[in-house]
């Protein structure tokens, strides 16, 4: 005759029903836990977080672009003046040596701008002459980057940098400078390109 079937064995205990029963007292009671090593923890878990080091924050660049008599400079006096809680410096790059746009900048918004050397500050407005495809530019451009990323975002003195192009210079060179010097994995970042346009002047026909 054939042999009866064994009813099939009981599946082993999970771990977690192995650390709950060794967890538990003789009569089946959950221990009450140790105060000392709880506090233990907690002074540990905030002493990391109290010598952890602090989060580098990164610098957007927002770069704004169009042809002369376009509205850049009346673009960004509109944003430094309605900035509201972000600390935003303006950088003016003007072919020439004398950059008028940058004083027109400085002294005809209405919050608290000021013409600097360095944009480390809210309000700073910076000048930068000189042609995109020279050596000396891309120098003094990434000095300027460097400068605001040390003087002012890691001092917490800065958010943001809104680049202003010049109505006779390319953007394309100066958007491909920065994103050679600083790239997708540098704090200074591009964040986005505006180009401003003229709408009467475009919808006769114009440039």
């Amino acid at each position: 005759p054939p042999l009866p079937s064994l009813p099939p064995p009981p599946p082993p205990p999970s771990w977690r029903a192995e650390a709950a029963a060794v967890s538990r007292g003789p009569d089946g009671a959950a221990p009450a836990p140790d105060r000392d090593l709880v506090l233990a923890n907690l002074c540990a878990q905030h002493e990391a977080n109290f010598f952890a080091p602090p989060t580098r924050r990164p610098l957007p660049i927002v770069v704004v672009t169009g042809f002369l008599g376009s509205g850049k400079t009346t673009l960004l006096q509109r944003l430094l003046a309605a900035r509201g809680n972000l600390r935003v410096a303006a950088v003016v790059h003007d072919l020439a040596e004398l950059n008028v746009d940058a004083q027109i900048l400085a002294n005809g918004s209405e919050k608290a701008v000021r013409r600097a050397d360095v944009a480390r500050t809210d309000g700073a407005v910076v000048p930068l002459s000189g042609c995109a495809c020279c050596p000396s530019f891309e120098e003094a451009l990434s000095g300027l980057v460097k400068a605001s990323l040390r003087e002012g975002v890691d001092q917490g003195l800065l958010d943001y940098i809104c680049l202003e192009t010049s109505g006779a210079a390319d953007p394309r060179r100066l958007v491909a400078l920065l994103e050679r010097r600083f790239g997708p994995t540098s704090r200074a970042r591009l964040d986005r390109v505006v180009a401003v346009v003229d709408a009467d002047l475009f919808a006769a026909g114009g440039p």
